[in-house]
This record gives C-alpha cells, structure tokens and sequence, in this order.
C-alpha cells in the first residue's frame, strides 16, 4: 500500500496562509476600533441621544466687552454636531447671552464623528453684567453641561504715600 504523503511544502503554505489571515484580521479589527485619544479626553462627558462625547471649557477671558472661552469637544460615540450657537453665557442676575460674536469666534460648525476632536474660541458681546454661567445645549436645545464662572476681583493698589510725610 502506498499512501500518497501530502508534500512538505504544501503544509507550510496553508500555515502561512493561515497566519497571514489571522494577522490581517488582527490590523483590520485595530483600524476599525475606536481611538484610544477620545477616552483619554477630559471635560464634561456629555450624551446627546445615540451620540456622546467629553466638552470643556478652558481660557476664560473678559477683555472690554468681549466674553470669550476656548471649547474643546471630543465625540466617542456616533457623530456629535458642533456649533457655536450651542453656546450662551448667563449673568448671575439672568441676564442671557446667547449670540456668539462671529467677529471673534474661531469654533466652527459641522458634525464631529467618534474618534475626532474640535477646538476653537468662542466669543459674546457683553452690554451687561459679567457672565457667571456658561451652557452648552444640544442641537434640540437641551442642556448637556454648564460651567460656573468665579471672577477675581483685582487686587486693590497701594495707596501712593508722599515721601514728605504729609
């Protein structure tokens, strides 16, 4: 009897294959996962729906009457939209500003899918009070995360003495 032996070479290229399809397999699951910079984001994590993401606020300024913060947004989940007219600032006596100053807004508007990040300014014309309060709202207009505002008050500056003593 004489058993035709499967040849030596032929094994090794189904091994070969075998490997090469397990390797492909593992690169394609690493392209399509989630990536790790959006869990690392810091903020606020918000959920809008089927979408999700961390928002924060940082660089708050007044100067004159312009009232402007830096808004950094990050989506995990689904596709998050970004607008600066999601934005309004509140005075602590109800006043609302709710118009963002385009002259001085960098923030731009679209949709931010997972995995991406946006950042930008994002201004108010201020002709009240100082706000004490900044919103953030969804595209429906619901609340997704505010930030409280604690104003420094300037150190007062030393009384100027005579140097003749009077």
């Amino acid at each position: 009897m004489n058993r035709r032996q499967p040849r030596r070479s032929t094994i090794i290229s189904s091994t070969r294959i075998a490997r090469l399809a397990i390797a492909l397999s593992l690169a394609l699951i690493a392209l399509l996962a989630p990536s790790g910079q959006a869990a690392a984001a810091e903020g606020k994590y918000i959920s809008d729906y089927d979408d999700a993401g961390y928002v924060d606020v940082t660089d708050i300024q007044m100067s004159g009457s312009t009232f402007s913060f830096t808004a950094t947004i990050t989506a995990t989940r689904g596709s998050l939209a970004v607008n600066p007219l999601y934005w309004s600032a509140k005075a602590a006596d109800g006043t609302m500003y709710s118009s963002p100053d385009y002259s001085s807004t960098t923030l731009g508007s679209g949709s931010l899918p997972a995995g991406e990040r946006a950042r930008g300014t994002v201004a108010f014309d201020i002709d009240g009070p100082r706000p004490t309060l900044i919103a953030y709202e969804g595209a429906l207009g619901d609340r997704l995360a505010t930030w409280s505002i604690t104003w420094r008050k300037p150190k007062p500056s030393p009384r100027q003495t005579s140097p003749f003593g009077s």
